[in-house]
């Protein structure tokens, strides 16, 4: 693979997403199970345009009861049917658009992008992107 990463932005100092709203994308899901625990699906994001163009979003779906308020603001932003009961795929979720809402919070005394609300794309202002090439950077 070649890139020319003069044209690339630097995110060296990896400083957190600034807090906002962003047109994201699903990239990668993969279901987590550890003994003794609950499983959880970890789920990476990739935000489609702007300043933060490229730079990706991390939530861990804990498969628990406590946390299926969440799980269902996400599925119905990304227009999954939640009426009723439902079997949940996550393997449906990559390249899945929708509009996440970043804010911020202390983690080991330094800040860090925690996704606050997921927003259906329209509802967030965005427009669909369509599927990420892997050969393309931002």
């Amino acid at each position: 693979m070649k890139a020319k990463l003069g044209e690339v932005p630097d995110y060296s100092d990896n400083s957190p997403v600034p807090q906002g709203v962003y047109h994201v994308s699903v990239e990668e899901v993969e279901l987590v199970s550890k003994e003794g625990k609950s499983p959880y699906v970890r789920t990476v994001f990739v935000i489609r345009e702007g300043e933060c163009e490229g730079r990706k979003l991390f939530h861990n779906f804990m498969w628990s009861e406590k946390s299926l308020p969440f799980m269902k603001g996400f599925l119905i932003a990304i227009d999954y049917d939640t009426k009723g009961e439902i079997d949940i795929d996550y393997k449906d979720w990559p390249d899945s658009e929708l509009g996440v809402k970043v804010s911020h919070e202390m983690y080991k005394g330094q800040p860090k992008a925690k996704i606050a609300q997921y927003i259906p794309l329209k509802e967030a202002g965005f427009k669909k992107a369509g599927k990420l090439d892997d050969t393309t950077f931002p």
